[in-house]
């Protein structure tokens, strides 16, 4: 093994360990995934992920106001109380 092989680099102690991951689901525009972790005070977890492609958001700005534009989404039943 010589100087620029990655193994020989040492590695900070991470505070989260990823055990291991799971695709929960895919579309044309995002990946969900669920890792399982151990955290450094030895307890296990579930993270999820969510990846996306960049993005941009545009805020239209008139008279030192900015305008928001009422989104509508799928409701899931049960999502909200």
């Amino acid at each position: 093994m010589h100087s620029g092989d990655s193994r020989s680099r040492k590695k900070a102690d991470p505070s989260i360990t990823t055990l291991s991951s799971r695709e929960v689901y895919r579309n044309h525009w995002m990946r969900v995934r669920e890792d399982e972790i151990l955290r450094s005070n030895g307890e296990k977890g579930i993270y999820g992920v969510i990846e996306k492609h960049d993005g941009a958001i545009i805020l239209p700005i008139q008279d030192d106001r900015i305008w928001l534009v009422e989104q509508f989404r799928y409701h899931h039943p049960g999502a909200h109380p």
